[in-house]
Formats: C-alpha cells, structure tokens, sequence
C-alpha cells in the first residue's frame, strides 16, 4: 500500500483505500487480536488492514466507545474500566481458552496511563 516513508499525496484516497482493505473479507484462520484501550480504532483499523480478526475491544470512554462501535460494529466492545475486567472474563466474553489469542494490544495513548 505505502513504503517506507513514503509521501502521502492525497489523503483522503489514501484513508479509502485503507478502509477498502479493512473490509475485506477474513480469513478462517485469521490471527486473532484483543485490543486494550480501544479508543475509537485506529489500533483495530491497522490490525483489520493486516487481515487480523478483532474479538474484543476495550475502551472506558463513552465517546470513544459511541465512535468504536460505528467505525466497526462487528466487534464486541466491553465498555469499562479495565481494571475491573478479569482475564477469565475478557477469554469468555471472546469466546477463547486459554492460549488461543494471538495479540493482546495494549497500546494506550494517554501518557502516564501505563507507567506514572
């Protein structure tokens, strides 16, 4: 799609092109992904490009779970506070054992939320 630092020249074509590619279609055995700190998807957007199948989303903001849920509507979203989502609830919600999920993306983009 893109290489290595390459210009982006227009980017409303570029931002279609990459939802054209989340849309299609998943492999059955697609990787699987878990994303933490949700947020409203750019996370999800570039796991779904690289053909992953999301299986959970976590996000505590109500906003960010309202935009979540429409930029992608097939994805359960658990909305919370994750300190208060147990990894024996987060695998059932998921549909998971242990051992089955390929990537647990924890990548928060509020500072501090991670180490103080």
């Amino acid at each position: 799609m893109r290489t290595f630092l390459s210009k982006i020249v227009d980017y409303p074509a570029y931002l279609d092109a990459c939802w054209q590619e989340h849309l299609k279609p998943r492999d059955p055995d697609a990787p699987t992904v878990i994303s933490l700190f949700a947020g409203c998807g750019g996370s999800s957007l570039g796991y779904s490009m690289a053909g992953f199948q999301e299986l959970l989303a976590v996000e505590w903001d109500d906003h960010a779970v309202e935009t979540f849920k429409l930029n992608f509507p097939d994805v359960l979203v658990w909305h919370g506070d994750i300190g208060k989502l147990s990894v024996e609830e987060c695998l059932r919600i998921a549909k998971l054992k242990p051992g089955e999920l390929d990537v647990l993306d924890g990548s928060s983009s509020l500072p501090g939320i991670l180490a103080p």
